[in-house]
């Protein structure tokens, strides 16, 4: 009813293929054979504003990078409310690497490297105080986890979900990129991601910074999991990801004091 009443598309089929706290992501098929990608996320004057920077942000990276393309509504708006909920419709590039590994990883670093490579907007702000200003110009995705890129056919095909980027040190980044795409590469050190990272990324990195920047990432997404019990649509889910952070919490800290000197 959505995608015809606003968008003048008739969905042959839809599947529900990603949930988190605050958005829900849809594959749609249409009548005539086209992929697209539907967001759902609950209505609030801040979602409304982060959902706007994200469109705006993907359409200032269009021709610069891998980035979702937008349909306009019939009203030509690129994203609407509608019965306490705010939709987005995207051309469908793939799926997120849940399984990763370093032939994913590598292409996530290297999109990540062009972004910081480009002259942020001059809207976008830093969100944190640097004791050097110099260091702290870099265009952030500021969320750049495995969730937020699309692989198809182990090729990465797109880069989304610019709600959080900002202008700061590049290690911010690359903490949050490494620490969440190890909880994905099952079994594998932490030591030897965060390596394969410092090392693809070939630049004279702040390695304490980086290991500072997963810690807190991880302590944050921990936090995230005890405020958010409520979301999951079972107590054996909650379980279940409480218990997988809290045990990789544990061994971040122990590969620490191995990297850095400190747990």
């Amino acid at each position: 009813m959505v995608i015809a009443d606003s968008y003048g598309l008739k969905a042959e089929y839809l599947e529900l293929i990603s949930w988190g706290y605050h958005t829900t992501a849809y594959y749609v098929k249409t009548s005539k054979n086209r992929d697209l990608l539907l967001a759902e996320s609950a209505w609030s004057a801040d979602k409304e504003a982060k959902v706007g920077k994200d469109i705006s942000i993907a359409l200032y990276l269009d021709k610069k990078l891998p980035v979702p393309r937008y349909l306009p509504t019939k009203q030509k708006g690129l994203q609407f409310t509608l019965a306490g909920k705010i939709y987005r419709l995207s051309e469908f590039a793939g799926l997120s690497p849940l399984k990763m590994d370093y032939h994913v990883l590598g292409q996530m670093l290297a999109i990540l490297k062009k972004l910081h490579h480009i002259s942020p907007p001059a809207t976008l702000k830093s969100k944190k105080v640097h004791t050097n200003q110099n260091e702290a110009h870099s265009f952030l995705h500021g969320d750049p986890t495995p969730h937020n890129f699309l692989v198809t056919n182990n090729k990465l095909s797109a880069m989304l979900d610019f709600e959080l980027c900002y202008v700061g040190r590049i290690e911010e980044d690359l903490g949050k990129c490494i620490v969440f795409s190890w909880n994905y590469m099952h079994n594998r050190p932490f030591e030897e991601v965060y390596r394969y990272v410092i090392d693809s990324y070939s630049r004279i990195l702040d390695q304490a910074l980086v290991y500072k920047e997963a810690l807190t990432s991880l302590q944050n997404h921990l936090a995230s999991v005890l405020k958010h019990k409520d979301k999951y649509s079972t107590r054996t889910e909650w379980e279940r990801d409480f218990t997988f952070t809290n045990t990789q919490l544990n061994r971040l800290k122990e590969a620490g004091r191995t990297l850095v000197g400190k747990g």
